[in-house]
């Protein structure tokens, strides 16, 4: 059986009467795959909910009772990528998280999500994302405050117009960028 796991889209391959049905087929062809054998779903379902612990691919091989090369070679085979970097993915994505939702410092994030050192977890860090976790955080927080004015202003905005557009142009009324 397949477990089947939701793409953001979605294609409609009912046979209709009219010929693009030939092209429909041909897209669908192209769009990933949606779901993944029921090793590999176990596999992808323990590395983003387990405990944050050191895996190994002996750990996870042992999880689903298949050797560690035909693991490795079937996740590669379903996924299209490595099951180290389909791991690095999830912890990058575990710390973005914690970077831009806690006050927690590169060490202790490092050391929750087990890399072997603070200096290791920056590389892989910024080897998927383009940029060092200090400047993730930093350029996120300007981000949510820019978020956060633009709101302040569409309010205020808003205010006005709600409450002072009856003045019309007898009143000189704020601008606003």
């Amino acid at each position: 059986t397949k477990v089947f796991f939701p793409l953001p889209h979605t294609l409609d391959l009912r046979i209709g009467k009219d010929c693009s049905h030939t092209l429909r087929v041909a897209e669908a062809k192209k769009t990933p795959k949606n779901y993944y054998s029921p090793a590999i779903s176990r596999v992808i379902d323990y590395i983003y909910h387990g405990k944050n612990k050191t895996l190994t691919l002996n750990q996870l091989a042992s999880l689903v009772n298949l050797t560690p090369k035909y693991l490795s070679a079937l996740f590669h085979k379903e996924t299209g990528q490595t099951l180290t970097v389909f791991i690095h993915k999830v912890l990058i994505e575990k710390a973005q998280n914690l970077l831009a939702h806690s006050d927690y410092s590169l060490g202790e994030i490092s050391t929750y999500l087990n890399f072997s050192s603070q200096s290791y977890f920056i590389s892989i860090f910024k080897r998927y994302t383009g940029i060092t976790p200090g400047q993730y955080r930093k350029l996120h927080a300007r981000l949510v405050g820019k978020v956060k004015n633009k709101i302040r202003i569409s309010m205020i905005k808003r205010y006005y117009r709600q409450n002072f557009s009856h003045l019309g142009d007898k009143r000189k009324l704020p601008v606003f960028p």
